[in-house]
């Protein structure tokens, strides 16, 4: 379409006036034309104008979805506006829409970089509460935001969850769950062999997907 051929340029005025034109012709936007509107908008991080779109889009009816929301959260996650990402990930779920894992992981990246590792944590459960997959970047940012304000116990929580469901992770979060261990251990919280037998499980994990300790 038009206004994904203007994606690819990042021409946000071009495709702005592709779906204003549409609209004028009484042409009525459906879903993807939201999303790929809003997706440059979400690049140049324009809070209200993406704010704009998503209360047109209930006005006309059209049914969201995430990837709708997700581009608009990721433009207020842009701006650094941290309150707005929950409020419109609390949208989605009040309108019933499940939000995916990319939906939780902008929200998660949002209130870790303001540090805010109860929100964090929230997030995380609430995930696993309501059966939403969870990938590198939910666990390694989980952990992060954790360590970072030196609540061992809750990553050491999130990381014994990540051992006991995934099979396989990326050097990164590998990297973070020695920090953890490393950070148990020097805490004193933990027995001995408990740390011993989950370092041994990271280790194996580690040899399984080819990533070595650094």
């Amino acid at each position: 379409t038009a206004i994904s051929a203007c994606a690819h340029t990042a021409n946000v005025r071009e495709a702005v006036g592709f779906f204003e034109e549409m609209c004028q012709r009484g042409i009525a936007p459906n879903a993807a034309t939201y999303s790929g509107v809003m997706q440059m908008y979400a690049n140049g991080g324009d809070v209200a104008d993406v704010l704009a779109l998503i209360a047109d889009m209930h006005e006309r009816g059209v049914a969201a979805n995430n990837d709708v929301y997700c581009a608009a959260m990721q433009a207020c996650a842009k701006a650094g506006k941290m309150f707005e990402v929950l409020r419109l990930l609390d949208d989605m779920k009040a309108r019933g829409i499940k939000p995916n894992t990319h939906a939780y992981n902008i929200a998660l990246g949002m209130c870790a970089s303001a540090r805010r590792p109860a929100e964090v944590l929230r997030l995380f459960w609430e995930m696993l509460a309501k059966d939403v997959a969870r990938d590198n970047v939910t666990y390694h940012t989980t952990m992060s935001a954790c360590t970072a304000v030196y609540r061992v116990q809750d990553a050491m929580s999130v990381l014994e969850e990540m051992l006991g469901t995934r099979t396989h992770w990326d050097r990164d979060t590998h990297t973070m769950a020695w920090k953890v261990l490393t950070l148990a251990d020097q805490s004193a919280l933990y027995p001995t062999a408990h740390l011993y037998a989950l370092k041994d499980r990271l280790t194996s994990f580690g040899r399984a997907n080819n990533i070595k300790r650094e």
